[in-house]
């Protein structure tokens, strides 16, 4: 009955977003349709996103590492979150390990083939698993070009495909970064408010992942000041909104068209 209407609430919301579309796809045709193909992505992961929070009590996290220290990012954290780690939905039990075991670590949750019981004890999948863009790391960057995330390692890629380094066509993965409203307080004195709500850590190491070998470029603070520093929210910056209350949930992070983060195109999708 759950995954019942887990899918209903999925395909009415699809059909929407279908229609929201056409209607994008209408208006930017002289743009492409490439940027209408990314808004009904983003569009349908904040669906998902929604209906998650709905279910399992909070939004997912995105720090840079796991429960015990190992490297698992924003991106894999979404990934997770909408899929599980096997794209068969993700186990109430997970608290967003690498290895996909429980908080003690005695039990994998995302065993291949799952058994009647695990799949009984998961939520979603929120996205379709069809539609949904999931690729390995290695599918996007090469299996021996991971360093520090398992090969195996699932991420939502961007609409963007293009023939990447590891021989596939893909697009690159999508950039989740959750808010923490509890590192920003109001100012009574100037109506601002302090702190850092967003941590450009959240996915620094799959970025870097993403750089060019022979850049040797310091992504610290293309990443600190574009993608954080210069989102904006209306006309307020986030790194500066008037209250914390206008601070987003979350933001989602596209590379765009040229498939490098921190440049011009990049495509940000706050929820509104």
């Amino acid at each position: 009955m759950r995954a019942a209407k887990t899918n209903l609430a999925i395909g009415l919301v699809v059909g929407v977003i279908i229609v929201i579309a056409i209607a994008l796809r209408t208006r930017i045709i002289v743009d492409g349709v490439e940027i209408s193909r990314q808004t009904v992505q983003f569009r349908q992961i904040q669906v998902g996103l929604e209906l998650f929070a709905r279910e399992l009590g909070e939004l997912p996290p995105s720090g840079a590492a796991d429960p015990v220290g190992e490297p698992y990012c924003g991106a894999m954290s979404l990934c997770e979150a909408m899929l599980g780690q096997d794209k068969h939905g993700f186990h109430k039990r997970s608290v967003f390990r690498a290895d996909g075991r429980d908080s003690e670590g005695t039990r994998h949750l995302y065993p291949s083939p799952p058994s009647a019981d695990n799949l009984r004890d998961r939520a979603g999948p929120f996205l379709q698993r069809k539609r949904a863009n999931v690729h390995a790391l290695a599918d996007v960057f090469g299996n021996d070009h991971t360093l520090p995330f398992a090969p195996h390692t699932l991420v939502l890629c961007d609409t963007y495909e293009r023939t990447n380094r590891a021989g596939n066509k893909t697009g690159m993965p999508i950039l989740y970064y959750k808010s923490n409203t509890f590192n920003v307080m109001n100012d009574s004195n100037d109506d601002t408010v302090h702190g850092i709500a967003f941590d450009y850590k959240d996915n620094q190491a799959l970025i870097k992942l993403a750089m060019p070998a022979e850049s040797g470029a310091d992504t610290h603070l293309p990443i600190t000041d574009h993608i954080i520093s210069n989102m904006v929210s209306g006309t307020q910056p986030i790194s500066q909104p008037k209250d914390r209350r206008d601070i987003p949930l979350y933001i989602l992070v596209s590379a765009g068209p040229d498939g490098l983060y921190a440049t011009p195109d990049d495509e940000y999708y706050i929820p509104r």
